[in-house]
Parts: structure tokens; C-alpha cells; sequence
């Protein structure tokens, strides 16, 4: 039975022997040309921010600049906003597009509670996505609380 069996199965593995690969097909075409590498840092002129002295009760700070890029490449402006005398006060604004390569944003600045000045770095950073450029944009200051004169003494 064993032979018979044999005999039966045997033709059916005989054609089964893994084929050889086909032959080896023509070389790919070339790859395109590969979009380059963006080494042109966008543009950043010079920033306008006002006003600069700021009441003691805070206020609105506009800060408007030119940005632009050689590349076209869609760009992130942001203004960053740092305390002078305390470096993790930072407030990022973002700023938004009011016309071709014009970025404008406000920065609410705070009201001082301090007998102190306290000034803010302005600096600008550009993004396109591969480089950011920096720019400084000079300073701002909120006023100090000023202290009422000392009574003189009763006499």
C-alpha cells in the first residue's frame, strides 16, 4: 500500500521545486532630482515694537515686522517676550500674517506691583520649518510703582 501511496503523491510535489527567479527585470529609472536642501534662513528686517514705556498699569505692546523667505516655505513668526531680571518669564507671542511677509501681534504686558522697572527682551524668531532665524527686536518697560514721600513726624 505503502507503493501505491507512493506512487500517487509522488507527481504532485515533482513540478514543485521552487521555480527560478525570473530573469532580472531593467534597472529602475533614476530617482527625480531630489528637492534639494533648504539652507536660505528666512528674512527678518527690523521690528517696530510700541510703545516702549509702559504705565505701571500695564498695557498693550505692538509688535509688527517684515519676514520673509526665499524659499517661500510657509514661515512661523513668533515674538519672544523676556523678563529681564527673572529669564523664566517668557511669553511667546505668535504673530499673524496682515499682508505679504508683515507679521503683527500684541503682547498684553502685565501691570508692575513693584517700587522696580521691570523690562522685557523682545527678540523675533522666524521658523520655515528647517532653519529659524533670530532677530533682536530691543526692550520694553513697565513702570514702577512709585512710593508715597514719608509723612515728616508729627511736631
Amino acid at each position: 500500500m505503502i507503493p501505491l501511496l507512493a506512487a500517487l503523491t509522488l507527481p504532485l510535489f515533482a513540478g514543485c521545486g521552487g521555480g527560478g527567479g525570473g530573469g532580472g527585470g531593467g534597472g529602475g529609472g533614476g530617482g527625480g532630482g531630489g528637492g534639494g536642501t533648504n539652507v536660505a534662513p528666512a528674512f527678518v528686517g527690523t521690528p517696530s515694537v510700541a510703545p516702549r514705556l509702559i504705565d505701571v498699569a500695564g498695557g498693550d505692546i505692538t509688535i509688527t515686522v517684515t519676514v520673509s523667505d526665499a524659499n517661500g516655505d510657509v514661515l512661523t513668526v513668533t515674538a519672544v517676550m523676556q523678563n529681564a531680571s527673572n529669564a523664566a518669564d517668557v511669553t511667546n507671542i505668535v504673530l499673524s500674517s496682515t499682508g505679504v511677509n508683515t507679521y503683527q501681534g500684541i503682547f498684553p504686558a502685565p501691570p508692575n506691583v513693584t517700587t522696580t522697572e521691570v523690562t522685557y527682551n523682545v527678540s523675533i524668531r522666524a521658523d520655515d520649518g528647517t532653519t529659524t532665524t533670530t532677530a533682536n527686536a530691543g526692550s520694553i518697560t513697565v513702570q514702577a510703582l512709585q512710593t508715597p514721600p514719608v509723612p515728616p513726624p508729627p511736631g
